[in-house]
């Protein structure tokens, strides 16, 4: 049977300490989070921050790290604009892309009866 969680979390001494985003296009760059844990998945580093009190986002681990993340460098733009418009109306048109009215839809959790109490 696999587990659904994936592997166990890497302990370090580290966990509980604030952590630098590095990687300038994350929409957290340049702030100060608390490391909650460190796990690896399919080989890939993950650190598990706390963005807001409260919750928690994954982010793989080279994104903390400022060696990492020197060389990433605003370029000349890859794709043009339009190419990119006509890709998504390709995929919402074979399905493959839900369109977004635009509309906030906010879905309230059900309280777990069990912690209810």
């Amino acid at each position: 049977m696999t587990s659904v969680r994936g592997p166990s979390p890497v302990h370090s001494a580290r966990v509980g300490a604030e952590v630098e985003v590095h990687y300038r296009w994350h929409a957290l760059y340049g702030r100060r989070l608390r490391l909650h844990y460190r796990e690896v998945r399919t080989g890939t580093p993950l650190s598990y921050v706390e963005a807001a009190p409260g919750v928690i986002i994954v982010m793989p681990s080279w994104m903390l790290d400022p060696a990492a993340c020197p060389d990433t460098t605003l370029g000349a733009p890859q794709v043009d604009c339009a190419a990119l418009r006509d890709l998504s109306r390709l995929l919402i048109d074979r399905g493959f892309r839900r369109s977004s009215s635009g509309e906030v839809r906010v879905a309230e959790e059900e309280p777990n009866e069990a912690l209810a109490g």
